[in-house]
């Protein structure tokens, strides 16, 4: 397989599109480096992620922006600490998508505190097609805690989730108690009891 044939193997326009011609300045770091971490990243993402153009959530219901997969059901499956960020963002009433504005410069929405303009901006950027009509639409963004990490000195110890006094609500994420007391995490059934 070469950097052209990666569309028709099933791998999103996106990712072609992210690698541009670099990959093929170099066939074999592309043979030995490049595709390896795509088919990896093809099978085994640990999050779905928004597009531009997908559709935001109905008013009052939050749009994940990169939502983690995951489920206790997977036995390969791992707790991973994440920051959820909250926010609201502008998206067009009538695509109901969400938008880019522009923020700085000539019009942009921090010199000219117009979200209109900065969106009729943003939308000549992005090609999107803006109906002149918005609103604001909740967004959830999940960063992996792989920086801004406290010290290994700091570092947190088993009885850091595993404690008498219940420091994780393990029945709210799916476990029927503290995972340390059962013995693990295996699911029998479909119905999500662990198996004892």
């Amino acid at each position: 397989m070469n950097f052209d044939d990666l569309p028709a193997a099933g791998f999103p326009v996106e990712t072609v599109d992210i690698l541009g011609d670099d990959g093929l300045d170099d066939p074999q770091f592309f043979q030995t480096t490049i595709l390896p971490y795509l088919k990896n990243k093809k099978d085994k993402t640990f999050l779905d992620r928004y597009l531009l153009g997908d559709t935001v959530q109905p008013e009052g219901e939050i749009t994940p922006l990169n939502h983690p997969k995951g489920d206790i059901r997977d036995p390969n499956a791992r707790i991973w600490p994440f920051k959820v960020h909250l926010a609201v963002q502008p998206y067009d009433a009538q695509y109901n998508y969400l938008m880019q504005p522009v923020t700085a410069g000539q019009g942009g929405f921090w010199r000219e505190f117009d979200w209109d303009q900065a969106l009729r901006l943003g939308a000549e950027v992005t090609g999107m097609d803006y109906i002149g009509e918005y609103g604001f639409a909740a967004t959830a963004m999940y960063w992996p805690q792989t920086h801004m990490v406290a010290p290994k000195e700091q570092a947190l110890q088993c009885k850091s989730c595993h404690c008498e006094q219940g420091c994780i609500d393990w029945e709210s994420i799916g476990y029927p108690g503290d995972p340390m007391k059962w013995g693990g995490r295996q699911v029998a059934g479909a119905n999500g009891e662990a198996a004892r």
